[in-house]
């Protein structure tokens, strides 16, 4: 059986609304409270328990974010705020990665070549032309390529086209140029770029293209802050500064300032 995307009551079981918001509920709720206490029966206290019961959580509710009662994630103003912080640079960010790749003369039909830049050349990769056959955008993201950036390039051997088994996933480097903040750079989780990255040897006329939506999509940011709490976030409160190991200043828009505009 498929889901209708219709939500189901468990206490009238019609279809439509939920226990909380269920008319009937509320009704015979309604119709027990107005009844005297000494004439209340079973049915009548349980319904007037399970009201003060929910009543008594919505107003001790504690946010997991920031830890104050009275509120939860979804309505909570300081994640609202960082998570805004974050999305500023995610956009500026990904623009300049889309100029980049574009500057490099990368996308789905160019060729390159695996070009391991480490000390230690261990050859993940056959070392021959490879067709780009697809970028995968969905790994593209600051919450990620502030360690490292995922192999996001899909692509195979030009002597085994046909052959699924044979795709390569590799990378590029990030440059140094980004006004990317002090973990970045000082980050030594960096080797996926160093060992699966690649060189274009061949670039096609069009110009790389983010699905539509992809600059402004905030999904991995989402989550990204699933598993933070406000006590992560640097403040002068929580006793960090701003190049904290928990801290978000991954991309410093105010030395990009076209990209801060758009931002």
């Amino acid at each position: 059986m498929s889901w209708n995307n219709t939500v189901t009551c468990s206490y009238c079981y019609r279809s439509g609304h939920n226990r909380r918001g269920c008319p009937t509920r509320r009704a015979r709720l309604n119709e027990a409270l107005l009844k005297p206490e000494e004439q209340r029966e079973y049915a009548d206290l349980n319904i007037i328990q399970e009201y003060e019961r929910r009543s008594k959580d919505s107003r001790t509710r504690k946010c997991t974010y920031c830890g104050k009662e009275g509120h939860n994630r979804r309505s909570c103003e300081p994640l609202k705020a960082h998570t805004e912080h974050v999305v500023r640079q995610e956009i500026a960010f990904r623009k300049a990665f889309v100029k980049h790749i574009n500057e490099l003369g990368l996308n789905v039909g160019s060729l390159v070549v695996p070009h391991d830049q480490s000390e230690n050349q261990r050859g993940y990769v056959e070392d021959v032309p490879h067709l780009v056959t697809k970028i995968k955008w969905d790994l593209i993201s600051i919450c990620k390529a502030r360690v490292s950036f995922d192999r996001f390039v899909v692509a195979r051997p030009v002597h085994d086209l046909m052959s699924d088994r044979r795709s390569a996933f590799l990378n590029i480097t990030a440059p140094d140029h980004w006004p990317t903040g002090e973990q970045w750079h000082g980050n030594d989780q960096r080797w996926q770029e160093h060992h699966y990255g690649l060189k274009v040897v061949s670039s096609v006329s069009d110009k790389a293209e983010p699905p539509e939506g992809w600059l402004t999509d905030t999904q991995l940011l989402k989550e990204f802050f699933k598993d933070r709490e406000d006590w992560m976030w640097p403040s002068e409160e929580n006793g960090r500064g701003r190049s904290d190991y928990y801290g978000c200043d991954w991309w410093d828009l105010e030395k990009d300032q076209e990209l801060e505009k758009i931002a």
